[in-house]
Order: C-alpha cells, then sequence, then structure tokens
C-alpha cells in the first residue's frame, strides 16, 4: 500500500469520525425542552379541541332540535297537538283535545312517520341511546292505547356521563301544553293542560306567578317565536344543583350545564345560555315555579 493510499485511507476515517461526531444522541437538557414545548402545546391545543367537539355536539343537537320541532307542527296539523293530557276530560274548550293521551315526554308520534332516523332523538352529548325493539302499552291501565308504544321513546335517559353506563331512551322533551294551575279549579290545571296550538297561543294570556316576581307576565300574551314547543332533557339533581328544580342547565344533564337547545312554536330552534334560560322558560311554561339565578 502506497503512502498515498494510506494518507486518503486515514482521512476518510477522520470523515466517518467527525461525521458521528455531528449526528450524536440529544442531550439530557435537549429532550426536557422538547418535552416541555410538547406539554405547553397539547395544555394549549387540547382544551381547544375539547371546546370545537363541544360546538359540534351543539349544532348536532340543533339540528335534532329543529327537526323534532318542525315535526311537532306538520303532526299538530295531520292529526292532533303535542303534549301532555295525564287522562281523558270533558273539556269545554277544544284546545285540550280530548281523547288525546299524550305523556309529555312521549315522541311515539314522531317516529318513522315524521321522523324516520331514530338518532335524531338523541343529543349527542348525553351518549344514551334509543332501542325499539322494547315495546310497550300506555302506561296507564286505565286509558285505551290504539297502538303499542316504544318504551325508549316514552322515556328521558339518564345521561351517560352522570350514569356511568350507556342508558336508554329520548334527550329531548315536549313543552306541549300551558300548566298554569289556577287555584280556583275554574279553568286548565295540571290535570288538564291547554295545548299549545297556533291558535291558542294567539289568544293564551299568561297569569301572575307570585313566585317569580321578577317576571311579570300576568295578561301577557306570548307569540309563537318566544314559546318553546321542545327542549332539551334536563332533570333535578340535588347533588349537583341543590334546591334547584328540573329543566334547568346542569352539569350532568346534555352541554354540561352551559345552557340548552329549544324548538319553539313558529318552527326555529335556537340555543338558549344559562343566562337566559329562566326567562325564556318562564314564558313557556306558565306554572307556578320560583325564579332561578343560579348557579
Amino acid at each position: 500500500m502506497s503512502h498515498g493510499t494510506v494518507r486518503i485511507a486515514c482521512f476518510n476515517m477522520r470523515v466517518r469520525l467527525s461525521r458521528f461526531h455531528f449526528f450524536r444522541g440529544f442531550t439530557l437538557v435537549e429532550l426536557m425542552v422538547v418535552v416541555a414545548i410538547i406539554a405547553v402545546l397539547a395544555a394549549v391545543i387540547l382544551p381547544v379541541l375539547a371546546g370545537a367537539k363541544k360546538s359540534s355536539w351543539k349544532i348536532a343537537c340543533l339540528a335534532n332540535s329543529r327537526q323534532i320541532g318542525m315535526a311537532s307542527q306538520m303532526y299538530a296539523d295531520d292529526t292532533s297537538p303535542i303534549g301532555y293530557l295525564s287522562g281523558q276530560y270533558d273539556c269545554s274548550n277544544a284546545m285540550c283535545c280530548i281523547k288525546v293521551i299524550q305523556e309529555s315526554r312521549d315522541l311515539n308520534w314522531a317516529y318513522k312517520a315524521y321522523v324516520p332516523n331514530l338518532k335524531t332523538f338523541i343529543c349527542p352529548s348525553t351518549k344514551n341511546y334509543v332501542d325499539v325493539t322494547n315495546i310497550t302499552t300506555q302506561p296507564n291501565p286505565s286509558l285505551p292505547s290504539a297502538n303499542p308504544l316504544y318504551s325508549d321513546l316514552f322515556n328521558s335517559a339518564k345521561n351517560t356521563l352522570a350514569n356511568g353506563t350507556f342508558t336508554r331512551g329520548l334527550s329531548y322533551e315536549v313543552f306541549g301544553g300551558w300548566k298554569w294551575e289556577n287555584p280556583g279549579g275554574n279553568a286548565y290545571g295540571e290535570s288538564q293542560y291547554q295545548r299549545k296550538t297556533k291558535q291558542s297561543i294567539l289568544s293564551y294570556r299568561h297569569h301572575f306567578n307570585p313566585m317569580a316576581p321578577m317576571y311579570n307576565f300576568d295578561g301577557v300574551i306570548i307569540s309563537p317565536s318566544d314559546t318553546w314547543i321542545l327542549e332539551d332533557n334536563l332533570g333535578a339533581h340535588n347533588d349537583v344543583t341543590p334546591g334547584i328544580p328540573g329543566d334547568w342547565p346542569n352539569k350532568v344533564d346534555c352541554h354540561f350545564g352551559e345552557g340548552a337547545n329549544v324548538s319553539f312554536c313558529d318552527g326555529r330552534a335556537t340555543w338558549v345560555p344559562k343566562l337566559m334560560y329562566d326567562r325564556l322558560y318562564q314564558m313557556s311554561e306558565d306554572t307556578d315555579r320560583p325564579q332561578i339565578t343560579g348557579p
């Protein structure tokens, strides 16, 4: 081997060694800096992604509310108004809809004919489900029932978030009747709800609620665009909101206490934040309910 060949071989060796030295591994400090940067980015990005997911749930739920609300108008035009009747009464006012037997949470009327997709009855944030293989009949045996009912379209589901396991039932509740209870017993009360119809809403006058003096709707006619026909199902949870009745945004029902989606009698649907919820509820139910300002 010549001296030139030896010098070239030595040079190549030094180049290899220098390259090896140049591409050495990270030091501990450098690795910690990278981990810290990743942690900061995760802390910033993850809440944004979580907020985006919650927003998508609200939008999907709003679409469901609008579809069921529109279905209620078509059903009312074809058959009768929706809403609660605990029995059959000989009412002097035809708006009471004699012989229509329907509980407040019953959405059997909507399935197939008006709302063919079962997912429409579920708010994505509650993670419950509906199974139409479970058949029941009219829950009050003294009342006739023309057709069997699907149990899961008759009952509100417990939120999976609170219950810890997937539950069956509806995510929405019908607000189809005025619930004012006349102390004199001469008009509609808790046992005889006057149904909300296009005609009755235009002539129905609210009654003074002594338990909510900050909302004085006595004698006021509330327009269809301000009257609810459907809302997200919100239960009473004393362990979360002590002393607060049902129909109030709370952390264990849909949308985590931030508000609720509602459908109005004019066909529109909208998101109602907690700050506005109580006033709009009082305008839509007309019952002796305490005014709620929090939590």
